[in-house]
């Protein structure tokens, strides 16, 4: 939230001034200085070939640090073109600011889940999962398991051989003493194939709101290809971009990426993975794909929806302006 927002006009562009924060809630704030290593990304990661506009931009009081955020032309895809490098943000998945120390909360509602106490699927990944036909003898992945409530609820449904990974060393800790099931403790993308293809190839390779945090999409779908054969099912939940706040999307640093369904739907089909399912609510964009032979782009291209037709870098930025108020 905002405490003032300064209206000005300059020329064709339209911008505010943020005095300071008024309710962070859980959010803090981290200081951007030159200390902070940054890096430029210039393409959408769904179409490599098509970079990104800008459509608004982020600077100190004196116009010199710039960040832009910018947009698919072709998808609607919304992401920061400058941003910390991969190496900074996975230290930032390590430090204090990222654990919010509830550990101690979540134990308890794990062990709630797995009692039977606590009713109902904890998110839109398990209710899209629980929809798929998929043989729970076998093996399946959580990337990015945090504290473990979605393996504890699959444990429920009956599946037998979980493993988790997670960046935060505090989060699997709590995740491996609870359900007493493998978390290899490193960012997905960045675990000796080894170490994940002990137990694969696996029915299901899933992640509720990870990607969007994630510096490269593309080393997260290589890796689930490789880890993966045909018919096993793949499943993402990130936040929708038309849906999601624009102060989110503008300032708060975790989510260096913003996808539409469209984006999402043609990065999985970049990798072999044809869309089967997804979720109805309209806030998040919540995908199964079922592993094909090879790519399967060429074969159907996605279709727009109604929030993105004709162009969409115009409209995501008149999104963002209304959600500014």
């Amino acid at each position: 939230c905002i405490n003032m927002i300064e209206a000005k006009a300059r020329e064709n562009a339209s911008g505010f001034k943020i005095i300071r924060p008024l309710e962070l809630g859980d959010w803090k704030e981290l200081p951007i200085g030159l200390e902070i290593p940054f890096e430029i990304v210039s393409h959408c990661p769904a179409h490599r070939d098509t970079p990104l506009g800008a459509v608004a931009v982020l600077a100190d009081e004196n116009g010199a640090a710039r960040i832009r955020i910018g947009c698919c032309p072709s998808y609607g895809y919304l992401g920061y073109i400058d941003r910390p490098t991969s190496g900074w943000m996975k230290q930032f998945y390590l430090s204090g600011m990222w654990d919010g120390g509830e550990g101690g909360k979540k134990a308890r509602r794990i062990s709630s889940i797995r009692s039977g106490k606590t009713e109902g699927a904890p998110n839109d990944s398990i209710r899209l999962v629980s929809r798929l036909s998929i043989d729970a003898g076998r093996p399946v992945c959580e990337i990015g398991c945090g504290y473990g409530e979605s393996l504890a609820y699959l444990e429920r449904l009956g599946f037998k051989k979980l493993v988790g990974t997670e960046a935060s060393p505090h989060r699997a800790r709590v995740a491996s003493e609870i359900l007493q099931v493998p978390i290899h403790v490193a960012p997905f993308e960045d675990l000796n194939q080894a170490a994940l293809g002990a137990h694969a190839p696996f029915a299901l390779i899933f992640a509720h709101h990870v990607l969007e945090h994630v510096s490269d999409p593309h080393a997260v779908l290589t890796r689930s290809a490789a880890l993966q054969t045909e018919g096993d099912y793949l499943v993402f939940s990130v936040p929708n971009a038309v849906a999601e706040p624009s102060m989110t999307i503008l300032t708060y640093l975790p989510h260096l990426h913003s996808f539409t369904f469209e984006a999402m739907a043609r990065l999985f089909e970049l990798y072999g993975y044809e869309i089967v399912a997804k979720s109805a609510d309209w806030r998040v964009v919540t995908v199964a794909g079922r592993r094909v032979a090879k790519s399967v782009v060429a074969a159907r291209e996605v279709g727009r929806s109604p929030a993105l037709a004709g162009r969409p870098a115009p409209q995501m930025r008149q999104k963002l302006i209304r959600g500014l108020g």
